[in-house]
């Protein structure tokens, strides 16, 4: 029973420790390709604690028609995406609405896209 308490105890204690670290955004830019195409975004962070400079990569989902054509670039967020052009600008998004889950679980939700 001793051993258990122990235990507990050295367990809250190493959790009482154990913060997270919170970063500042240092800057934010677009990742292109050989063509130019805007196809993700790399933000460089600073932790706020120790100083320490990471990068964030993110890549974009390529969209693309029936035909293979480059409709745009998908940023996928928590709660939906943002759709891009080649450029970088938005020209759309995507709504993932909980309601429609239960009758079509594979949807990826609804896709609007600006003319």
């Amino acid at each position: 029973m001793l051993a258990r308490t122990l235990i507990a105890a050295a367990a809250l204690l190493l959790a009482g420790c154990a913060t997270r670290d919170d970063f500042a955004s240092l800057s934010k830019d677009f990742v292109k390709d050989d063509k130019g195409n805007v196809v993700g975004e790399i933000e460089k962070m600073r932790n706020v604690r120790t100083g320490e400079i990471v990068e964030r990569i993110e890549v974009f989902v390529v969209l693309q028609d029936a035909s293979g054509n480059v409709l745009g670039y998908e940023q996928r967020l928590k709660d939906g995406s943002i759709v891009r052009d080649a450029e970088g600008n938005p020209i759309g998004a995507r709504y993932i609405d909980l309601r429609s889950r239960g009758s079509n679980p594979q949807g990826s939700g609804l896709l609007l896209l600006l003319p």
